[in-house]
C-alpha cells in the first residue's frame, strides 16, 4: 500500500472536531471550535464557504442524505437543523444540558447523546420522544449495528452500553476499557471494535446473543479519537491524539500504514480528531491543528 497526501485544506480558525459526507462523492462538511460548519470540495480542492454559524463549538454532524438535512450538534446542548435545499431557515433546538457528542439517524428516528449523560430519541424534526439517564458523566459516541438491530453507546464511565432498538432497553454492558470510550465501529457482521482514552483497541464478537471480548490491540500512544471502516470494508482507519492516522486490515487487524509527520511533513502537527472516507481509496482527516487533509490510498 502507498498513501499520498493529496491536499491540505485550510479555512477554520479553531480545532476541527467533526466531519460529514456531503451531497455527492466529492463534497463534505466540517465542524469546528470556530462555530462554523465548513463546506468543501475535493474535486476542485476548494473551500466553498461557511454553511451555518453556531453559538458554540461544533462537536458532531449527521447528514440525512435522503432528506437533505444536516444535524449540527454543538456545545451547551443545542442541535441546529439545516435544510440543505435552503427552503427553510436553520432551526435550533435545546436538546441536552451538556455538549452534544454524537447524532445518529436510524429507521426514521434521531438519536443523540451528550455531556449530560442522557441518551435521547427524537422525530426527524427534533420533536422529543424519549430519554434515559445512563450515567453521571459523558456519553461520547453512538454506533448502529444493522445486523443485530442495536445501538452501541460509548461512555466516559469506561463502559459500552448495548441498546436493543426494538424495545430501547439496555440488554448488555461491556467493561474492559480503563478510561472513556470515544469510538465504536463494525468490523464484520459479528465483530465490533472500540477504542478511546486508553489508546487500546478492544474487539468484541457476538456469540449466543451476547457480546464477548475477543482481542485487545495496543493502537496509538495516546487517546484514539475515531475509528472508521472504509466503504467497501477493506480498511479500518484510526485517528489519535498522538498526531497519527493508522490504516489497518479489517479482517486481520494487521497495521498497514502509519501517516505522520516523519513521513509526510505537511501531516497533522496536533491531535487528529476525526476521519471520513470519501471512497475506498480517499480519506479525509481533521484535527486540532485546524487542518483538513485529503489522502489517496494506492494499492500496489
Amino acid at each position: 500500500m502507498r498513501v499520498e497526501l493529496e491536499h491540505v485544506f485550510t479555512g477554520h480558525s479553531e480545532p476541527i472536531y467533526s466531519l460529514s459526507s456531503g451531497n455527492d462523492n466529492h463534497h463534505f462538511f466540517s465542524g469546528s471550535g470556530d462555530q462554523f460548519v465548513g463546506n468543501w470540495d475535493i474535486e476542485t480542492k476548494s473551500f466553498i464557504g461557511p454553511l451555518v454559524k453556531a453559538n458554540g463549538s461544533i462537536y458532531s454532524l449527521y447528514h440525512d442524505k435522503q432528506n437533505q438535512i444536516l444535524y449540527v450538534g454543538q456545545r451547551f446542548g443545542v442541535v441546529i437543523i439545516v435544510d440543505l435545499t435552503k427552503k427553510k431557515e436553520p432551526k435550533a433546538i435545546q436538546a441536552h444540558d451538556g455538549d452534544i457528542f454524537a447524532i445518529q439517524e436510524v429507521k426514521g428516528k434521531i438519536y443523540t447523546v451528550g455531556g449530560d449523560g442522557f441518551f435521547k430519541v427524537w422525530e426527524k424534526d427534533m420533536q422529543f420522544l424519549h430519554d434515559w439517564k445512563l450515567c453521571a458523566t459523558n456519553i461520547r459516541c453512538i454506533h448502529y449495528s444493522e445486523k443485530h438491530n442495536e445501538l452501541h453507546l460509548g461512555l466516559s464511565d469506561h463502559s459500552i452500553r448495548i441498546i436493543d432498538l426494538f424495545s430501547l432497553n439496555q440488554i448488555q454492558s461491556l467493561h474492559l476499557h480503563n478510561n472513556s470510550v470515544f469510538t465504536i465501529e463494525t468490523l464484520d457482521e459479528n465483530r465490533i471494535i472500540s477504542a478511546g482514552r486508553d489508546a487500546i483497541f478492544h474487539i468484541w464478537e457476538k456469540k449466543d446473543k451476547q457480546w464477548e471480548h475477543q482481542e485487545m490491540i495496543p493502537a496509538h500512544l495516546y487517546t484514539v479519537n475515531h475509528i472508521i471502516k472504509s466503504p467497501e470494508g477493506k480498511y479500518i482507519a484510526s485517528a489519535g491524539r498522538d498526531k497519527t492516522i493508522k490504516i489497518w486490515d479489517t479482517q486481520t487487524m494487521k497495521l498497514l500504514k502509519v501517516l505522520d509527520r516523519d513521513k509526510y511533513t505537511a501531516s497533522h502537527s496536533h491531535s487528529v480528531n476525526r476521519l471520513l472516507w470519501m471512497s475506498e481509496h480517499e480519506l479525509i482527516s481533521a484535527g486540532d491543528d485546524r487542518k483538513i487533509i485529503y489522502w489517496k490510498i494506492i494499492e500496489e
